[in-house]
């Protein structure tokens, strides 16, 4: 507990937590006081502060069609010959055979 590497770095982290949480948390209590009060387009800040939220799912969703799309995806077209082999749909009985090297 002599160390003085370990108070510094005990030092930086309540310095670096009271400095970010402190600003924080006051405003958002004014943001949620301002929100709560009647002032004009209420549903605009409101839609304005949950926006952000929407937004990185929506990006999400659009990032993983994308990949996963069964025409141009990346990977929707491996997938979905995935699925049709482990069902046992074959559109070709020729794809039933083993081929010499795989047995």
């Amino acid at each position: 507990m002599g160390d003085g590497q370990f108070w510094n770095a005990v030092l930086n982290t309540v310095s670096i937590f009271v400095l970010s949480s402190g600003p924080q948390i006051v405003i958002a209590v004014l943001l949620a006081a301002a929100l709560n009060t009647r002032v004009r387009f209420r549903s605009g800040w409101r839609v304005g502060v949950l926006m952000p939220y929407a937004a990185s799912l929506v990006a999400i969703g659009m990032i993983l069609t994308t990949l996963f799309g069964t025409h141009f995806g990346n990977r929707g077209g491996h997938h979905a010959g995935c699925r049709e082999r482990a069902t046992g749909l074959w559109r070709n009985r020729s794809e039933m055979t083993v081929s010499p090297g795989m047995s």
